[in-house]
């Protein structure tokens, strides 16, 4: 069992032994001078031997005979009150006081002198006086505080430390103390026995830490004794109580033993304030549940009280039966399965002797009233008991199923058994078969039961109350009394409900409808309304119905009896007011057909004969009423309104409509207009109209007449620029076509020659027919000619590989020609090369020296002495090994056979 002790949230403080110069305070040692270097000593910082640093400041150290000095003595600073011990008085207000706050104070309240109230277990009070501590206060040594009696459960009201008024009993309000305080016991923890404890009564046990509880609870366990107790088989943890209890939500209850529980469930019993109880009337147990449900056998359901059961739906309950039977007040009846039902009122069937039976002869099914009513449909109310009576037989119709008469407006149709509306009186029907509506009242006729307007060229009548040809459209009746005839469509006006055309000097008019005077004719109307005027025979126009004479700029037209632009003055209709005119000779325009056309091409305008005249300007004279002539097109100036043929040299300038110089043909202008200078007769061309020789890289061609590159120095025209010239032999590229060409298959680039010669490094040499190939006729190149092997070295081919002439097979190089090889065990390679061809070859040559000699390997000759074997490398471009010193026997044997032949 843990006790939560009275002072056992506070740290308690001991009393300490502080080093010399340290001071006790709130149990901890301070300096309140100055720590060494290392942190160990207090040292003070002041510089005499006899001073000692007191709050900041250095006092004197030397001290009178007596203990005790008096208070009240003027003083600016602590060291002039000559203090018996460091901290015993201070310069206080200026004067010499007890220092209170390092315990030193009054004996008593008369005294003048300071002693050290802590050194006799006293605390100073407010007056600056020693005083005990006061039952229940105790001196405490650690703070030289009173403080409230810990021991005896004492302690300072909570946020009153100090204040010894405040002083109470903590057990008296269960509270324990903490920091000296009185305050509650913290969460998990219940006041009890004069301390704070685990609190069992909810479920909280001791743990190893006396701060905390552990919670039984929330492991499903009790709490007893201060320890967590596991409920049995069939208990549970009750947290209400505080204890396992026989677990009901399983079917458990108590029983006397407080060790042991009963089942209900095994007894078929439900649990009903913790007891078991059998099942109530129309009950039964359900196993599957674990509970009493509605006997279901007797057709019984759970209701909203689940004490109570009712009846499924579609049953009643049956006193006579003692159980749910089909409702058949709700048009039910029962079926071959006890728990369902069959809905006759869902067939539309009445029940007769608890069986479906359908709607008799003029009856029929009544979903209002669940019942076969008379067939008002047929015209059949209800008589009586099981008796029907038909209304229709008495033109009657069915109201509020009784036989009624047929209101106003409406009148019985036998062919509908109903009444309807009275279409003899205009009226048809509406969405409301109880009201009708007047087509009459709307200037409508009745057309198939329904009201419509007159159709167009009708018009309503209110005195026949029908639709009549509307006479005011141009309309008349015809015999056929739904068809009317238009005169107005057929250009009559009405006379007498009749048809008239008009008369002479009238034109129908479709925009009034009527007759009116024919002004397309020339006629104009008159204020007598039967005749017309004629504008025409005055020469006038009809301008908004009367006549007009013709105004400025127009002339009467017989032939188009009109008012028209007089073209003679230049004028013709205006394109944008067909009713004016426009100058056509005011715009330089001429008049033609009836409109302003601007002048040919080759003609232009002239204000002086107000007509299209020929455009000297463009080279052209007249050459009859409507043709021109073009000088220019012949090659001729045109002065003085005639043609003139150009001098020899001479060239037509159409921009001038001179005779110039013609520089197409090298001629040029001199200070004499009529005669011209040859540019080209001193090789030079023209250039801005004077002469130039050509420049650098050009020379004069005969044949174009102008400065070309220069292709004897392999000047091309340049590709960017055709103006400039590029040096083809530069790019070793030969002049072809007038343009630097790269040289073709088998020739190479001559820089002695700047040509393309003959490639010989690919075995070509030069003949008649271009390049020929000396290896492909199996013959080496010599001297830039073609030889075959046998001419150079007897008894040797040509090798295809090499290029070169070797020794035939069985023969072998020796003394610089081929000799019959008696050993036949080695292969002579190529060394009977005329002098300067160079190989190319990468070749091993293996030698036998079998004597001392000199062996020559290109120019350097090397001495060699007599070794069985040896290798030399034959590099590229170097003349094959040529034996010197016949001592010297060199067989060659070829490694790298691959070799090639380079002039």
């Amino acid at each position: 069992m843990m006790i939560l002790l009275i002072n056992s949230f506070h740290a308690e403080v001991t009393d300490i032994q502080c080093s010399q110069n340290f001071y006790a305070e709130n149990g901890t040692c301070i300096c309140k001078q100055k720590l060494s270097a290392d942190g160990v000593q207090c040292v003070s910082s002041c510089e005499h031997i006899n001073e000692q640093e007191v709050q900041g400041k250095c006092v004197s150290l030397q001290k009178k005979q007596s203990n005790i000095y008096e208070i009240g003595s003027a003083c600016t600073t602590d060291t002039e009150c000559n203090l018996p011990d460091v901290f015993a008085m201070i310069c206080k207000n200026s004067i010499c006081d007890c220092n209170h706050d390092m315990g030193w104070g009054k004996k008593d309240a008369q005294s003048t002198s300071c002693v050290k109230c802590w050194t006799d277990s006293t605390i100073v009070d407010s007056n600056g006086v020693c005083q005990k501590c006061v039952q229940p206060l105790y001196y405490n040594n650690n703070y030289s505080i009173c403080v409230c009696d810990e021991i005896n459960n004492y302690g300072f009201q909570y946020g009153h430390v100090g204040d010894a008024s405040k002083c109470i009993y903590c057990g008296g309000v269960q509270k324990v103390i903490i920091q000296n305080q009185c305050q509650s016991c913290p969460q998990n923890f219940t006041f009890r026995k004069s301390s704070c404890r685990c609190n069992e009564a909810l479920g909280y046990i001791p743990t190893s830490d006396q701060f905390k509880c552990q919670s039984c609870w929330e492991q499903g366990k009790a709490a007893l004794n201060e320890v967590c107790q596991v409920c049995q088989v069939n208990f549970i943890l009750s947290t209400s109580i505080n204890k396992c209890i026989c677990d009901e939500s399983k079917g458990y209850v108590a029983t006397q033993s407080t060790t042991t529980c009963r089942s209900c469930w095994d007894a078929s019993s439900d649990i009903v304030n913790h007891d078991c109880q059998a099942c109530q009337k129309n009950f039964v147990w359900s196993s599957d549940r674990n509970s009493c449900v509605c006997d279901e056998s007797l057709g019984l359901i759970a209701s909203s009280d689940p004490t109570t059961c009712k009846c499924q739906l579609t049953f009643t309950w049956s006193s006579s039966a003692n159980k749910c039977v089909c409702d058949e007040s709700q048009g039910y009846i029962s079926t071959q399965d006890p728990t369902t039902c069959k809905s006759c009122w869902d067939a539309s069937s009445d029940i007769v002797n608890h069986a479906c039976q359908a709607c008799q002869q003029n009856y029929i099914w009544s979903s209002d009233s669940n019942s076969c009513v008379c067939d008002e449909s047929l015209g059949l109310i209800s008589g009586g008991t099981s008796i029907c009576v038909s209304c229709w037989k008495k033109q009657l119709t069915i109201i509020n199923h009784q036989c009624e008469e047929c209101q106003v407006n409406f009148i019985w149709s036998s062919d509908s058994n109903s009444c309807v509306c009275d279409e003899s009186l205009g009226f048809v029907a509406t969405s409301d078969p109880a009201t009708c509506k007047s087509c009459w009242a709307i200037s409508s006729a009745v057309v198939n039961h329904a009201c419509e307007e007159c159709q167009f060229s009708f018009v309503w009548s209110s005195s026949s109350n029908k639709c009549v040809c509307n006479e005011d459209l141009g309309y008349i009746a015809t015999l056929e009394q739904s068809k009317c005839y238009s005169c107005w469509t057929n250009k009559r006006t009405i006379v007498n409900h009749a048809c008239e055309e008009c008369q002479t000097t009238y034109i129908w008019s479709s925009s009034t409808n009527q007759c009116t005077c024919d002004e397309s004719k020339g006629y104009i109307t008159t204020q007598d309304p039967t005749t017309c005027k004629s504008c025409w025979a005055e020469s006038s126009d009809i301008v908004n119905h009367v006549c007009q004479a013709c105004q400025n700029n127009f002339v009467w037209s017989s032939d188009s009896n009109s008012c028209v632009c007089d073209e003679s003055l230049g004028f013709v209709v205006s394109k944008d007011n067909s009713n004016t005119c426009q100058n056509c000779w005011a715009s330089s325009t001429q008049v033609l057909d009836h409109s302003c056309k601007a002048c040919k091409s080759n003609y232009i305008w002239s204000p002086l004969s107000n007509s299209c005249i020929c455009d000297e300007s463009l080279g052209f004279i007249s050459n009859g009423p409507s043709t021109c002539l073009s000088c220019w097109d012949q090659g001729q100036a045109l002065v003085n309104h005639a043609c003139q043929v150009c001098q020899v040299n001479f060239i037509l300038s159409t921009s001038i409509n001179k005779c110039i110089c013609d520089e197409s043909k090298g001629y040029i202008t001199t200070q004499d207009p009529t005669t011209c200078k040859s540019c080209w007769a001193e090789s030079s061309d023209i250039v801005n109209h004077v002469c130039q020789a050509c420049q650098n890289n050009f020379v004069w061609s005969s044949d174009s007449n102008s400065c070309v590159c220069d292709e004897s120095l392999g000047f091309a025209v340049s590709k960017d620029n055709s103006n400039t010239c590029q040096n083809c032999w530069a790019t070793s590229t030969q002049v072809l076509d007038h343009s630097c060409k790269a040289c073709k298959s088998n020739y190479i680039w001559s820089p002695s020659s700047n040509s393309c010669v003959c490639d010989e490094s690919l075995g070509f040499v030069t003949t008649q027919n271009g390049c020929s190939s000396c290896w492909a006729n199996l013959m080496v190149l010599v001297d830039s000619q073609c030889q075959s092997c046998q001419t150079q070295l007897l008894n040797s081919v040509f090798d295809s590989n090499s290029h070169t002439c070797v020794c035939s097979h069985g023969f072998k190089f020796k003394n610089s020609g081929c000799v019959k090889n008696s050993s036949n065990r080695t292969v002579a390679i190529a060394v009977a090369v005329p002098v300067g061809v160079i190989l190319i070859a990468i070749v091993t040559a293996v030698v036998v020296i079998k004597k001392k000699g000199t062996l020559k390997i290109g120019e350097e000759a090397r001495q060699v002495e007599e070794i069985p074997r040896q290798e030399v490398q034959v590099a590229q471009e170097t003349y094959l090994p040529q034996i010197v010193d016949e001592h010297v026997d060199v067989v060659p044997e070829i490694q790298s056979p691959e070799t090639h032949n380079h002039q």
